[in-house]
């Protein structure tokens, strides 16, 4: 994940990262993510998650 460096964007910090797919995630684990991120992490939600998502979340959150 890498910070933007756009004034523009200023307001919106969930605009301020974009999430690069790498060998350890995909590109769906990335929309997924950005799923959960949006209406917010409730307990249930990290259990449906694969397992490889539930471990980069845990490690980033």
């Amino acid at each position: 994940m890498t910070k933007k460096e756009d004034k523009a964007l200023k307001y919106s910090p969930g605009k301020q990262y974009e999430f690069t797919p790498n060998d350890n995630i995909t590109s769906a684990e990335v929309i997924e993510l950005f799923k959960i991120i949006r209406v917010g992490v409730k307990g249930h939600v990290l259990k449906e998650m694969s397992e490889e998502l539930q471990k980069h979340f845990k490690e980033v959150a």
